[in-house]
């Protein structure tokens, strides 16, 4: 008898706001779904999306995540939520000693040894942003019956475990530019999956890095890189036309900047 198809499960939390009327969603898990489809043959089916709220029920939470069976869950963690999902990783392995459990996210880059020395329950972290990077190494693992962390020095920003000591595989490009990236908001069955989830509010950026060189952000040393005009354009069309959303927060570490193309944005919107 055939077996059913593995599961892979991208886990992530909204934001709690003192307005219960603003249902924030991550755009995180859609965009790693596109890029994971762009870069394998996975069936869309199989790379399943869950948002909860920062004020769940942790036991509600593992209960739904286990209903899936996923052969590969990834978190995306925060300062704000590491621990609250420190809890439910380590509940779900308390429960399922095979599930590969994953850790991406701006918390992780400051705090590597700590996550992997202190929480055996994880098995890989990511520290850079790199969704292309992070696709080919869940499309790696995905086919493979037992994991061999020997040949793994291949995917950038990846950090695991290797003979009790922690590897660490850095990017070598660290100027990330977001153009480079295909935009999930314009892909038709990605676009209307995250619609599903009916967001009242989203967080949206126009640029992408920072030179402000904060020690304790993810976006600090990285060369700040416009998203061109016309695709903000295209991409904001495509949000106008979600039901009950009333609030785009422009993300971006500065986004005047660049005045003259705030002004158009804001010409746009109006």
């Amino acid at each position: 008898m055939e077996s059913p198809p593995k599961k892979i499960l991208f886990v992530s939390f909204n934001i709690s706001t003192i307005d219960p009327n603003y249902k924030f969603l991550s755009n995180v898990p859609f965009q790693l779904k596109f890029e994971l489809l762009n870069n394998s043959n996975i069936h869309s089916n199989n790379i399943i999306i869950q948002q909860f709220n920062n004020s769940c029920n942790i036991k509600k939470v593992v209960e739904n995540i286990l209903k899936i069976n996923p052969k590969i869950i990834g978190f995306s963690i925060y300062v704000w939520n590491y621990k609250l999902i420190l809890k439910i990783v380590a509940a779900i392995r308390r429960i399922n000693k095979n599930v590969i459990i994953i850790l991406g996210g701006p918390f992780v880059k400051f705090n590597i040894k700590d996550l992997l020395i202190n929480n055996n329950y994880i098995d890989y972290l990511i520290h850079e942003y790199s969704f292309n990077s992070f696709s080919r190494f869940i499309k790696h693992i995905y086919y493979l019956k037992k994991i061999n962390n020997k040949n793994l020095n291949k995917f950038e920003g990846l950090v695991y475990k290797l003979n009790n000591q922690i590897k660490i595989i850095k990017q070598k490009n660290l100027l990330y530019d977001i153009n480079d990236e295909n935009s999930f908001i314009l892909n038709k069955p990605i676009f209307n999956e995250y619609k599903f989830f009916k967001p009242t509010a989203i967080t949206y950026e126009t640029s992408s890095g920072c030179i402000n060189n904060c020690y304790f952000c993810q976006w600090s040393s990285k060369k700040i890189t416009e998203i061109d005009l016309k695709r903000v354009f295209l991409e904001l069309l495509k949000l106008f036309t979600i039901r009950r959303l009333c609030k785009i927060l422009i993300s971006d570490a500065d986004f005047l900047r660049n005045e003259s193309k705030a002004i158009k944005i804001l010409n746009f919107i109006q």
